[in-house]
This record gives C-alpha cells, sequence and structure tokens, in this order.
C-alpha cells in the first residue's frame, strides 16, 4: 500500500474494573444503564472470552429472591448491553461484542481491552523481570500495571453480591503489585519520595508487614534512624493491638540491622525484603461443589445418630475398617482430637446395619468419669436392667446369641474400664463386635488399631488447579463447609492457590478445615492462609511434646480467638466451666456481674464464629461448646487464674436452681432436665471440695428429679456419696436416706430399700419428725411387697398410713391407701384392692382440686395418681373388664405423658400390651411389652418378680402365636424406641 493511502481504523472498545466500571470507544464512555445491567457487564468483563451460565447470572444478582422469570429478566439485560455496545462501536455489521452461547453468554472480545487483564499481564512481566535481575525493567512494569487504576475496583458495585469477592481478590492483587513495585524503586535508590507513599498506604493496611518493612527501610536511607526504629515500635503496637501478636522474625531482623548500622541496609533490597511473588492469580469463577446430608435413622438405643454434615474422604479408611469390624472383635479408631474418630465410626456403623441384625448400638462415654461407668452405660444402652449381680454379667446374658455391634464411643478418659468390658464381653459373645473411638488405644491382645492421620491434602508446589485440587478429601470438605457458610463460595482458578495453602497448613484435620472454612465470608482463602501462617509461628514456642497435628488445631483454635474482642474471648473462656447445655439465663449468673457486658450480643457473636454451638429443643433454645473447644477454652481460663471464680458462680447458679421455692413442680422439672449434666458437676464440686452438708442438701433435693425422670443410677449414686460425708443423723440425712431408698426399690434393690429406709426411719424418730418416720414405714412395706411377704407389707403400710392421718397429711394418706390396695390386688382380693384403690384416687382428686399446698399441681400428684391408674387397670383386667381397664391405661398414659414421666408411661405401656394379647393381638402385645421393658430398663428400672413373671409369661404366649422370625423382628423394633415413640405406639388403633 502506497503513502498516502487510508485505512478505516477498527474502533478500539475497553471496559475497565479498576475503578467504577466503564465501557469506552475509542476514548468516548458507553452509556450502561442500571445496576443490574451494569452487573451483567461486569461479570461478563470478569469473564472475558468464557461462557458465563444463565444459573451464575441468576445467583449472583437476585440470590434467593429472583424474578417470577429470571431468564426472561437477564435477556432483557442482555439485549440492552447488546444494543447499547454494538451502537457505540458505530459497526452494525461487525461481528457482536456479547454472544448466546449456551449454556448462558460470553463477552466475545480481546482479554487485553479489559484493564484488570492488562494489569495483571503488566504485573507477571515485572515480576518476571526482577526475577531475571533487572530492576530498572520490572520498575517500570510495575509502576505501567498500577498506573491503570482509577480508583477502588468495582467501586460503584460494591454492594452487589458477586462484587465483593471479586473486588477482594483485586485489591489484594493491587497492594501485592504495589509493595514489589516499591521493592524495585528502593533497589534503584529512589527512596527520597516513597516514605510519605508508604505512609499514606500503611494508614488504610495497618497490619501488612512489608509495607512496614519497607517504611523501615526508606526512613533509613533518607538519614532518619530514629524515625526507622519508631516505624518498628508503630507496627509492633499495631499487631499487638490488632492480633495479639509480635512482628514476624524477618521485621525483627530489619529492626536489628538498622540498630547496628548494617552496611547491607543501603544495598539491594533482595537480601531483607520479601522478593516478588511469582505467581499471578486469574479470575475466579467455578460450579458449586455441595453435596446433601445422608439421612441415617435417629433412635436412642439400637441406633447411631443422623450426622448433621455429608461424609466427605476416608473412603479407604472406611473401607477398611468395615472390614476389620465384620472380621475381629475389637477394633479401635485412634488420632487426636478434630481428627474424625466419631464421624467415621458412625459411617461404617450405618453401612454395617445390615450385618447386624440384632442392632448396632452407640453408647456415648463422653460423660463417663469411673472404670465402673463403662459398664453402666452400655448397660443402658441395651436396655439391660440395673441388679445386683454384676453389671458385665447382666449385660453378657443379654448379648448371649446375638450379633450385636457396639461402638464406644470416647474411650480415652476411661480406657482402662473400656478394655475391661471389651475384654469381658467378647470373651462370653463370639457373635459381638465392638468399635471403639479413643485418643489413645485400649491396649488389648486381639485389638485392631486404625490410627486417623488428617484428609488427603495438595503436595507442596502442586499446580493450583480446582479440578485437581477437588481430588483431595481435605479441600472438598472445606470447599463444602465453606458453601454451608457463604453460599456463593466457589474453588475458582482466583482462590485455589489460598485453599491449597489452607488445607496444607491445616494438615487436613476436619475440625481444623471446619473452623476455617467458617471464616470465608469475612477473608478471602489467600488471608486465611496468611494468618493461619502467623499463628502456627506463636506455637514454635510451646509444647513441643505433642502432636504436630494437635499443635495445628490448637494454631486453629487460637487464630479464632484472635479474632475476638477480649469481652468475646472471656467470655467464651467462661463457658468452659459448663459441662452440657446451657440456657442464657445461666450463662448471665455464670458470667458475673460486670453491668459493662452485655452477654446476649457476647453469645450471638460466638454463635456467628461457629465457636457456640445452637441447640433448639422445642421453644427452648440452649447452647453448647465442642469439646475441643471447651478443653483449649478451660487452659486459657486457667491461665489468668479465672477458673475458681467461674466454677464457683457455675455451682452458686445450680446450686440456687435445685432448691428454688417451685422445687417439684413442672417449671422446676423442666430447667432441672436441661441443666443435668451441670447440675450433677455442681454437686459432684461440692462433694469433692469437702460442703458436705450443702451437697447432701442438694442430693435430696435432686430426689424428686431423679424419681420422676428415672434418673436412678446417677441419683442413687450421689446420694449415697452424700450421705457417707455427713453424720447418720439429723433430719437432711433422713430426708436423702428416704429418696436412696425409693430410687433402690425402683431398681429392685429391697435390701438397699430396707436398710435405708429403716436407718432414715431411726433418725426421723430421733429428729421427732412424725412425716419422715411414717414415709419410711410406708417404704419398708413397699420393700416387704416387692420381697413377697405381703402380712409384712400390709403391717407397715396401715402403720404409715396412721400416721399420715395423725398428722392430716393428704398426700401421704392418699400413697399409703394406694399402696394397700397394691397388696390386696397381690393377694388377690380384687374387690378390696378396687376399693383401697379408688379411695386413693378420690383423696388425691381432691387434694389437686382444693388443695393450696406447694404438691398441689405437682410432680409428685402426677406420678401418685398415675400409679393409681395403672394399679386400677391391672385389678379391672385381672377381673375381666377390659374395656375399663383400658380407660385406666391410657389415662395413666395421659398424666406421664404430660408430665414426662419416663417409668409411668413403662407401666402403662405393660398393662395395654396384655389387654392387647388378650384381644388377640399378639403383635401388638409384643410391641407394647418390650417397648415398656426397654424404657424401664435404659433407666435401671426393675420392676418386682411377680410383675417380671407377669411379663415373661405375657410375652411367652404371645411368642407361640408368631412366626418366630415376625416375633424377633417385633421384638427389636420395641427395643429400639424412646419417650416419644414410645407413647405414640401405644397410641396407635
Amino acid at each position: 500500500m502506497g503513502v498516502g493511502a487510508t485505512v478505516a481504523s477498527t474502533p478500539l472498545v475497553e471496559f475497565r474494573l479498576l475503578g467504577p466500571l466503564e465501557v469506552t470507544v475509542d476514548g468516548r464512555a458507553v452509556p450502561l444503564g442500571g445496576r443490574k445491567q451494569r452487573s451483567v457487564l461486569a461479570m461478563l468483563v470478569l469473564r472475558c472470552g468464557e461462557v458465563v451460565s444463565v444459573d451464575h447470572f441468576v445467583d449472583r444478582l437476585w440470590g434467593l429472591d429472583p424474578p417470577g422469570d429470571p431468564g426472561n429478566a437477564l435477556q432483557v439485560h442482555m439485549s440492552a448491553l447488546r444494543r447499547a455496545l454494538d451502537s457505540a462501536r458505530d459497526q452494525p455489521d461487525g461481528p457482536p461484542l456479547l454472544v448466546n452461547r449456551p449454556p448462558g453468554y460470553v463477552l466475545n472480545h480481546d482479554p487485553e481491552c479489559v484493564d484488570a487483564f492488562r494489569f495483571q499481564r503488566l504485573v507477571a512481566a515485572g515480576r518476571s523481570r526482577w526475577a531475571a535481575g533487572d530492576g530498572a525493567a520490572a520498575a517500570d512494569l510495575l509502576h505501567g500495571g498500577l498506573g491503570l487504576w482509577r480508583g477502588p475496583a468495582l467501586a460503584d458495585l460494591a454492594d452487589e453480591r458477586f462484587a465483593g469477592p471479586e473486588i477482594a481478590r483485586l485489591e489484594e492483587l493491587r497492594l501485592s503489585a504495589l509493595e514489589a513495585r516499591i521493592d524495585a524503586d528502593l533497589a534503584l535508590g529512589r527512596h527520597d519520595g516513597l516514605v510519605p507513599e508508604i505512609e499514606g498506604q500503611i494508614i488504610d493496611t495497618p497490619l501488612r508487614e512489608r509495607l512496614r518493612g519497607q517504611l523501615m527501610v526508606a526512613l533509613y536511607r533518607t538519614g532518619r534512624q530514629a524515625d526507622a526504629l519508631r516505624a518498628y515500635q508503630e507496627a509492633r503496637e499495631a499487631l499487638l493491638e490488632q492480633l495479639g501478636i509480635d512482628p514476624g522474625p524477618e521485621l525483627q531482623r530489619l529492626e536489628q540491622a538498622i540498630l547496628v548500622q548494617d552496611p547491607a541496609l543501603n544495598g539491594p533490597e533482595r537480601s531483607l525484603q520479601h522478593r516478588p511473588d511469582a505467581r499471578t492469580e486469574p479470575v475466579a469463577h467455578g460450579p458449586a461443589a455441595a453435596a446433601a446430608p445422608a439421612a441415617l435413622r435417629r433412635a436412642p438405643v439400637l441406633t447411631v445418630p443422623a450426622p448433621a454434615t455429608s461424609f466427605l474422604g476416608r473412603s479407604e479408611e472406611l473401607a477398611q475398617v468395615v472390614a476389620l469390624v465384620r472380621a475381629t472383635s475389637l477394633v479401635t479408631l485412634t488420632g487426636v482430637g478434630g481428627s474424625g474418630k466419631t464421624r467415621l465410626a458412625l459411617q461404617a456403623a450405618t453401612e454395617l446395619a445390615g450385618t447386624f441384625p440384632d442392632g448396632v448400638h452407640l453408647v456415648d462415654l463422653s460423660a463417663a468419669s469411673e472404670p465402673a461407668d463403662v459398664a453402666a452405660a452400655i448397660g443402658s444402652a441395651l436396655g439391660v436392667p440395673e441388679v445386683q449381680a454384676s453389671p458385665l454379667e447382666a449385660t453378657a446374658a443379654r448379648l448371649a446369641g446375638l450379633r450385636v455391634l457396639l461402638v464406644l464411643d470416647t474411650c480415652e478418659q476411661v480406657a482402662d474400664g473400656c478394655a475391661l468390658a471389651a475384654a469381658a464381653l467378647t470373651s462370653r459373645c463370639p457373635d459381638l463386635r465392638i468399635l471403639a473411638t479413643s485418643r489413645r488405644v485400649l491396649g488389648l491382645v486381639g485389638e485392631h488399631v486404625v490410627p486417623l492421620e488428617g484428609l488427603t491434602i495438595p503436595a507442596d508446589g502442586a499446580e493450583p488447579d480446582p479440578q485437581r485440587l477437588m481430588e483431595h478429601d481435605a479441600v472438598r470438605l472445606f470447599v463444602e463447609r465453606a458453601v454451608a457458610v457463604a453460599p456463593g463460595f466457589r474453588l475458582a482458578p482466583g482462590n485455589a492457590a489460598g485453599v491449597a495453602d489452607v488445607v496444607r497448613h491445616l494438615d487436613g484435620l476436619p475440625l481444623a478445615l471446619e473452623l476455617a472454612a467458617a471464616r470465608i465470608r469475612v477473608l478471602s482463602p489467600a488471608q486465611l492462609a496468611e494468618r493461619l501462617d502467623t499463628r502456627l509461628a506463636i506455637l514454635t514456642g510451646g509444647d513441643r511434646s505433642g502432636l504436630p497435628r494437635h499443635q495445628t488445631l490448637r494454631a486453629t483454635i487460637d487464630w479464632s480467638y484472635a479474632l475476638l474482642d477480649p469481652a468475646d474471648a472471656a467470655a467464651l473462656d467462661t463457658m468452659s466451666v459448663f459441662s452440657g447445655r446451657f440456657d442464657l439465663t445461666a450463662l448471665e449468673a455464670v458470667a458475673g456481674d460486670d453491668p459493662t457486658l452485655d452477654v446476649l450480643d457476647i453469645l450471638q457473636r460466638l454463635i456467628d464464629h461457629s465457636l457456640v454451638a445452637v441447640d433448639r429443643l422445642g421453644a427452648r433454645t440452649h447452647y453448647r461448646l465442642l469439646e475441643t473447644i471447651r478443653e483449649y477454652a478451660a487452659e486459657r481460663l486457667a491461665s489468668r487464674g479465672g477458673t475458681a471464680a467461674a466454677r464457683a458462680r457455675h455451682t452458686a447458679y445450680h446450686v440456687g436452681l435445685v432448691l428454688a421455692s417451685d422445687r417439684g413442680r413442672a417449671p422446676w422439672v423442666a430447667r432441672v432436665a436441661d441443666a443435668h449434666a451441670d447440675v450433677l458437676a455442681a454437686l459432684d464440686r461440692l462433694l469433692a471440695e469437702g460442703h458436705a452438708d450443702l451437697a447432701l442438701e442438694v442430693a435430696a433435693g435432686l430426689g424428686t428429679y431423679w424419681l420422676r425422670r428415672g434418673a436412678l443410677r446417677d441419683g442413687r449414686r450421689r446420694l449415697e456419696r452424700a450421705l457417707a460425708g455427713v453424720p447418720p443423723s439429723g433430719g437432711a440425712w433422713a430426708e436423702a436416706s428416704v429418696t436412696t431408698a425409693a430410687l433402690a426399690f425402683e431398681q429392685g434393690d429391697y435390701e438397699a430399700t430396707i436398710q435405708r429406709a429403716g436407718a432414715a426411719r431411726t433418725a426421723f424418730e430421733a429428729a421427732g419428725d412424725g412425716r419422715g418416720v411414717a414415709a419410711a414405714l410406708c417404704l419398708l412395706g413397699r420393700a416387704a411387697r416387692g420381697t413377697g411377704d405381703l402380712a409384712q407389707a400390709r403391717a407397715l403400710s396401715t402403720d404409715g398410713l396412721e400416721r399420715f392421718r395423725e398428722l392430716g397429711d393428704a398426700v401421704g394418706v392418699a400413697g399409703a391407701t394406694r399402696e394397700l390396695g397394691i397388696v390386696a390386688r397381690a393377694a388377690g382380693d380384687h374387690a378390696l384392692a378396687a376399693r383401697l384403690l379408688e379411695q386413693g384416687l378420690e383423696q388425691l382428686e381432691e387434694l389437686h382440686q382444693f388443695s393450696s399446698s406447694p404438691a398441689a399441681g405437682s410432680a409428685v400428684f402426677a406420678r401418685e395418681r398415675s400409679r393409681v391408674l395403672v394399679e386400677l387397670g391391672r385389678v379391672a383386667g385381672e377381673s375381666g373388664d377390659l374395656d375399663r381397664a383400658a380407660r385406666l391405661f391410657n389415662e395413666g398414659l395421659g398424666v406421664s405423658e404430660e408430665r414426662q414421666n419416663t417409668l409411668g408411661v413403662a407401666e402403662c405401656l405393660h398393662g395395654l400390651g396384655a389387654i392387647a394379647l388378650e384381644a388377640g393381638a399378639a403383635e401388638r402385645a409384643v410391641l407394647l411389652l418390650c417397648a415398656g421393658e426397654a424404657l424401664a430398663g435404659a433407666l435401671g428400672a426393675l420392676p418386682p418378680p411377680a410383675e417380671r413373671v407377669d411379663r415373661d409369661r405375657l410375652l411367652q404366649r404371645a411368642m407361640a402365636l408368631l412366626p418366630p422370625a415376625r416375633y424377633a423382628a417385633l421384638v427389636q423394633r420395641a427395643r429400639d424406641v424412646d419417650l416419644e415413640s414410645a407413647i405414640a405406639l401405644a397410641r396407635e388403633p
């Protein structure tokens, strides 16, 4: 082409993200419309040359509240943008910039015309030249890239859903490039004009140590050594105040170099400052990677609880565990806290359910503190009644001939007891399998140990490709948990390197990953990795004898603490004194009386930080700490000397709860039930610290609750300890003895009932307490009935009844009358039994209607009324009036349900089961009889021998009417019930 020829040039279309969104054609701005339309364009520009799906647009534009036809609304925006872009180019026949390409749209343009892409290219080139030793070229390229910024990225769209992560990513790239450019300028001796620029940047980003070091060097080179040292002190103060850490080793070395006027300070920076990072990050994109949680059947006795999250990774370990459990008696999963032992055990148990037709039982040992607790917990899970023989013997007898899997969870604090139980049971029951989780092995011959390390992680230096990263279990877990807290999060090229760094820093430990993922709402993966690096460095001076992964987990929690206000961290430490769930009232009492503390606000922040879990039980809300968090917080509390005071407040609150003025009423029972673990902890603390009198008072005060809820083992054990701590005399000692006797009676331990009730009678007589004497006599009468001595039972109960009448104690009269009616029924005198029981019921109803005593409307009344109704039902059934018997049992069931009286429900189920069998409904009879036995057995309750004989006789009759396989299936179903499902079963037509 000759000189002077003209060529029609192609208009230059540029897209600008580094500032407010702009589109220019040959330098002229293009009108872009409203925020949604501009957001659509920005998303296209960020993925220039790539297809952006319709789903991506809809999710980022409207989230959970899309328009009625989001696809059509998006198309309207696309059409308007296409017209604006094409008309601005003044080339209607040219190729369109905006193209519809399934499954979405693509901006068909050269990425070099996007300022953000051009910026990243220039920065990458500058880093390359720096690495090659060409500082001048590096500085020019970095200056050129930074010169493209017109202000904060996407400044006009900062509030849009899609923009936050992109803005954070671009801003991090800008800061990193700025630091690299300052390094290059310092290397070229251009320090004179850098001080004001760096100081201005530090105001906006005060925690970037690299900038602080560059300021120190620039100040030193301009002859301001004192100011350089002052800059170090300012850096240290900022880091301590905001993060609670000291400057890193490089900044500390730089301070020392300034102090000694190291000649190297006057030369190239590479020996003192970071070299610019050679890595660049492309624009973020990628599909969601979330899985729905697997559903597991939940029941308290014969199955494992449903997990809150899906099971990820550990496929090899899972296969190994499943194979080992099928082949050997004892398998133990070991590993540090947070390694996922329980989660793997539950998954293995779920997959093995079909292998164990007689049941898979979870035994939670987290509350166990003594070796003897293990046998009791296993027996409770299996519904074995607490008897005088060895609990292990009774459990072995129950398991004989059955193919059962026991999952013993959290064995470490009672490892000796677990070893003893496992050895005894597996030697007696060849078809039994035990899967244990423990931080240490149990040490048995034949034990197969499966140690758990972290989940699989990418190797150092591995390419941060999202698709390949998702092949690693730790990455998958982190991404799923991050999506759960930040639905817009995706693993993409722009954040893949940061995610890889995070999972490597945390060694793939599941709990650590979950805690870190919870921060994705406020930090990018790269920021997470940077902060985890800092926290890990702090731990180098700690206990080196601990496992590295324990140190890493501690670092994760330490980092979570560093994000808290001091008041929030202190409150979390204080929460460690709670043993179980707690409500806001309890927390306010234990937190102290500082009027400046807003406990509710603090609690909300801790929940938001995923450090406190929330349990909603019906209308009530409670809170709890994960065990690992609790242990860590307890250490912190102890380190600052706050444990004694917090425990004292904890004890005082729960003592007050037990001894409240409404003791025995339904609201009181509900409060004690919610806080039972902490009530027991407070009582144990009183016993351990020698507060014998107060411990006895509290234990006696809990008697009503323990009797009503059937907490027989816990109650009796602590009452016995409390009684042993004080002299055997006085009213409080006698009251506690009577309660102990009542609990022993429900357990079928009649000898202990007689001993304790007899001692209480003596103490009451010495104290002149006539009511106490009468109560002790009635308990002695009940024990005599349990042993079959009906004549003695009648004499003692009659004596007690007369004493109650003389005292005008209506509750005592009603109870003693009911007991005489039971004795009459046991003797076969149904007419007398019915008359006495009706009389007792009338007395209770009259008392409930007219009395203003605290017993009116109390749990005591409800329990007595339920007992009378059950006994009347038994009399009616034995007299042949099945319809009346059914009405009475159902009425008793309603009373027991209202007060959550488990023993009362069990008694009603027994009665209804007997009626069902008489009516020819053998299957229903088996379900009801075995469900009642399971409920009572789980509490350690043992009915009198006559009732046990009656139940066994009824089951034998039912078994004869049913095929063996069907009978076994019904028994299995019945044992797999909780209180609520048992009541529903009784109400089935």
